[in-house]
């Protein structure tokens, strides 16, 4: 819409959104769930929400704040440049809800990334808030390849998990072994632009059903 509310426009909507914010309770949000609504309509409208897992690691059980704990968000840690796990990285599960979910799907390089800076330049910074953008920034790439892909944020999802490198840890969090895939420090894995790209050429056989309508 305008800013004013008129003159909606569906066709003027993202088609992913990057959340590289938390609301703790100490910000106002003491019920977990105060902002799942406004997730999962946003998902169910065809929009892909990307959350930075938060910087709380290396515990488990730190994925803990809004928005990265809903299953309707895509909640991505961070690695470095040897695909470790960083250090500060928020690990599943989430238990702040009871849920027990496992979190995060995926993983991004979060570590020294070079980054433009507020005022002028460009400075190296850490945290999930860096390794966030990553996986947004694939789903763009895949929608740009794919246009078929956009409305279906579930779809969307499942490439950018099916193409990441699989990563196993020593750490064990809730009831998952470190060494199982998916995991609650890794989730599925590091992301991967080609792997994910590569999916995608044989979707009319794998996929039928993404060239139909949302």
């Amino acid at each position: 819409t305008r800013v004013d509310g008129t003159d909606p426009n569906p066709e003027m909507a993202p088609d992913v959104i990057n959340n590289s914010w938390s609301c703790p309770p100490a910000e106002g949000c003491t019920d977990p769930n105060v902002l799942k609504g406004v997730v999962e309509a946003v998902h169910a409208a065809g929009i892909l929400t990307v959350q930075s897992a938060g910087n709380e690691g290396p515990n488990c059980e730190t994925v803990k704040n809004p928005a990265a704990i809903y299953a309707a968000s895509l909640t991505v840690g961070a690695t470095d440049s040897t695909d470790a796990i960083a250090n500060f990285s928020s690990r599943g599960p989430v238990t702040v809800d009871g849920s027990f979910r496992l979190k995060p799907e995926v993983v991004a390089p979060g570590v020294n990334v070079r980054s433009s800076v507020l005022g002028s330049g460009y400075a190296s910074k850490s945290g999930t808030s860096m390794a966030a953008p990553h996986v947004a920034g694939l789903a763009a790439l895949l929608l740009s390849a794919h246009p078929e892909l956009r409305g279906k944020p579930d779809l969307l999802e499942y490439v950018i998990i099916v193409g990441a490198v699989r990563l196993s840890s020593t750490q064990k969090c809730g009831s998952i072994d470190g060494s199982a895939i998916p995991n609650n420090t890794y989730g599925w894995g590091r992301i991967d632009a080609l792997q994910s790209l590569a999916i995608l050429p044989l979707h009319q056989v794998y996929f039928p059903w993404i060239s139909r309508g949302p």
